[in-house]
């Protein structure tokens, strides 16, 4: 009995944390409406990623017709010569038609995440100084405040932030195209490739919206996905949260700056394994 309870409890603080760190999102936003400051540098890449996503969706929108052709010349057409034929073949031929259609949405997503990514790596200096904004909003400094300023700070922060977002898009992209590619060889890839991608999506879409928080910490890559696994309740729910606003259109870029916040909020309420490492984690990193 004491082991079903505390069985229990522990559910319950796991349902509680989960339903904490979707709840980022909304503190993220209602911290952005009511401090001025932080508004400039939100309003910049919302525009970017507004821009870029809206050229993906042109992109999709020309190109659908010829992808869906590409990948129904890519799969089998099996044909039925008699009537009973058609028991076997009719089941086929409607797999093979959802498994053309799963693969063109994959692709189509592909595109638009595509767009997203590239809106961070050209904004990630911008949402740096907005996260900084916030953390100092919060605790009244942000990691890297007590480092000397010279002439040549703002470049080498802005080349830092640059830097660490492109490695953590080459991390996202690895794995998108490895998941994506499995789905056209696997056995029912097609209709396993986008639970595969959402699942990846929603275990480490936390890492990028809080790695400016952890950047000025210099937090290595294998610290921050240790940091993920003893926070994981509280970063799954923010992932959640993240991933459902990625799939509605017009939300999905207008909403960057509001992740990029939570993400800060969660680094600095939770910060667990987010501290600055030895000197040899630094080098390794």
């Amino acid at each position: 009995m004491g082991g079903a309870g505390a069985a229990d409890r522990e559910s319950t603080g796991a349902i509680a944390r989960f339903r904490a760190g979707a709840a980022l999102v909304p503190r993220a936003l209602r911290l952005l409406r009511a401090r001025s400051e932080l508004w400039a540098p939100a309003a910049v890449p919302a525009l970017v990623t507004a821009v870029l996503v809206g050229f993906a969706i042109a992109v999709v929108a020309a190109n659908a017709g010829g992808w869906s052709a590409a990948v129904a010349r890519a799969l089998p057409s099996p044909v039925a010569e008699s009537a009973w034929q058609w028991l076997w073949v009719g089941p086929v031929v409607a797999a093979l038609w959802l498994a053309r259609q799963l693969l063109v949405a994959v692709l189509a997503a592909a595109a638009l995440v595509a767009a997203m990514l590239a809106a961070a790596l050209l904004t990630s200096p911008v949402l740096d100084v907005l996260s900084q904004r916030v953390e100092r909003a919060l605790t009244g400094a942000a990691a890297g405040d007590d480092e000397a300023f010279d002439a040549g700070r703002l470049a080498r922060d802005a080349l830092r932030s640059l830097g660490h977002e492109a490695r953590r898009l080459a991390f996202f992209a690895a794995v998108w195209l490895a998941i994506t590619a499995g789905g056209f060889v696997v056995p029912f890839g097609p209709a396993l490739a986008p639970i595969a991608l959402a699942a990846f999506a929603v275990a480490y879409l936390p890492l990028e919206y809080a790695g400016f928080a952890l950047d000025r910490r210099r937090v290595a890559f294998g610290a921050r996905r240790a940091w993920l696994r003893a926070e994981r309740a509280r970063t799954l729910g923010f992932g959640a949260a993240a991933f459902a606003i990625g799939a509605v259109p017009g939300l999905n870029f207008a909403l960057l700056p509001v992740l990029v916040a939570a993400g800060t909020l969660l680094v600095v309420e939770r910060p667990a394994l987010a501290a600055p490492p030895s000197p040899r984690a630094v080098a390794r990193d």
